[in-house]
């Protein structure tokens, strides 16, 4: 009897953690986009928010733009590679 109760009670009891899935962002997007070697502008835009983002291509480099939205707030970074 006290071992059918134990396990209702762990059946009950027993969640799982889902504590790094709830972190995971609400959705990603990717670009590729072929560009001349120079000086940008990238315009991204999130609702009413756009931000002017300047990246220097560089020929025969790939150029990563990163951009973060969250709280309301945007940032960005780029790296060439």
């Amino acid at each position: 009897m006290f071992g059918a109760v134990a396990s209702i009670g762990h059946m009950l009891l027993n969640k799982a953690d889902r504590r790094s899935w709830l972190t995971l962002p609400g959705g990603v997007q990717l670009a590729q986009v072929k560009a001349s070697a120079g000086s940008k502008t990238l315009q991204i835009g999130v609702g009413a928010m756009q931000v002017d983002v300047p990246v220097d291509v560089q020929g025969g480099k790939t150029t990563l733009v990163y951009v973060n939205y969250a709280a309301e707030k945007m940032s960005t970074a780029s790296l060439t590679f």
